[in-house]
């Protein structure tokens, strides 16, 4: 991620449209030890599943060689130990590709598969090494393999001396018994794999969120860019009204009341048994539009009555063309009862 802006400056937090314009450039955290973990957790788990086959395979073949040392072992009698080789790896492959995919929602950046050759000779990345940066990324390897090579002794060291017991161990036994005493230095080891893993996603994680910071000007900037131009926008806001009191004037006619609060919101109510059973609010508005909604029921003769807090919650809770919530069916009910009654005495 290169930006010229200077990094004290990006105080704002990654818009999203910053960070979607990132992804699509293949600009994402990764941890790339979480593979390493992947692919030799699933290596060793595999490995334990097959090991008792591969230790059958094992004996066979170094008693032939004791018992019968001068005759030549064929390449099929190999085949088993190789297949089961191959299961090995290509699970140790495949848990190592799960964390890879699942970092990148199984994403391809066609401008990242094919390696620029010439960025190996450019002068700058040798110069890099001795930036802030690079000492930093140096320093967090030197760590790395320093706590690697600890947790690498603290693993083998307790295993050698029972190694060295297995020396009389008969055959059928050895290879089981190596087994045996290696699980628990690999298991030790993938623990250290995966703390190393655990920290290398939450640095890349921590330095992404960082680099990927904006400045108050871009911040600006961005906003405008989604708002538009204030003149565009009150165009865009005229239209929108216009097209408000275009529908109203449709629909507000057809209704049986309309509900005020009493001059900020106007809701236009309508009851028909065949529409759905329930009351329906055909428009609704606030202030300017209100006023224009008022207007027309007045003007087609359609009762207006005020409910403040009928009126707030229909607004808040219903939208246009929806049916009022059953909570609300006895006072729309009591309302519309109340406009029936004035329309008989008429």
């Amino acid at each position: 991620m290169s930006d010229d802006s200077d990094p004290e400056e990006k105080t704002e937090a990654a818009s999203e449209r910053r960070l979607q314009q990132l992804s699509e450039d293949g600009n994402i955290p990764m941890g790339r030890d979480v593979a390493a973990v992947g692919a030799f957790g699933a290596g060793i788990a595999t490995l334990v599943a097959v090991s008792e086959r591969i230790g059958g395979h094992l004996v066979e073949r170094i008693t032939f060689a004791v018992t019968l040392p001068g005759r030549a072992q064929s390449f099929d009698q190999y085949l088993p130990l190789l297949g089961l080789g191959l299961v090995i790896v290509a699970a140790a492959a495949l848990g190592g590709a799960i964390p890879l995919i699942v970092q990148t929602r199984g994403r391809v950046w066609s401008n990242l598969a094919i390696p620029d050759l010439t960025r190996l000779w450019k002068l700058e990345r040798l110069t890099k090494i001795f930036t802030k940066q690079g000492l930093t990324e140096l320093g967090a390897a030197v760590l790395k393999v320093a706590f690697f090579a600890a947790v690498c002794r603290n693993a083998f060291s307790e295993i050698f001396p029972k190694l060295a017991e297995l020396i009389d161990a008969p055959m059928t036994e050895l290879v089981s018994s190596w087994l045996r005493i290696l699980y628990p230095a690999t298991f030790k080891l993938l623990g250290g794999v995966a703390v190393l893993a655990a920290v290398d996603l939450a640095l890349a994680r921590w330095k992404f969120s960082k680099d990927s910071k904006m400045t108050r000007e871009e911040a600006r900037r961005e906003h405008r860019e989604d708002e538009g131009d204030p003149m565009v926008k009150s165009r865009r806001k005229k239209k929108q009204r216009e097209l408000a009191k275009h529908r109203v004037a449709i629909d507000v006619p057809r209704a049986d009341a309309v509900i005020v609060n009493p001059t900020h919101i106007a809701i236009a109510v309508r009851y028909r048994k065949e529409e759905g059973g329930a009351p329906r609010v055909l428009a609704k508005g606030k202030g300017a539009l209100a006023e224009v909604i008022r207007d027309i029921a007045r003007s087609n003769g359609i009762a207006i009555v005020q409910d403040i807090p009928l009126a707030r919650l229909l607004h808040k809770r219903v939208r246009v063309g929806g049916f009022v919530p059953k909570e609300t069916f006895k006072a729309v009910a009591t309302v519309l009862a109340h406009v029936y009654r004035l329309q008989q005495r008429k």
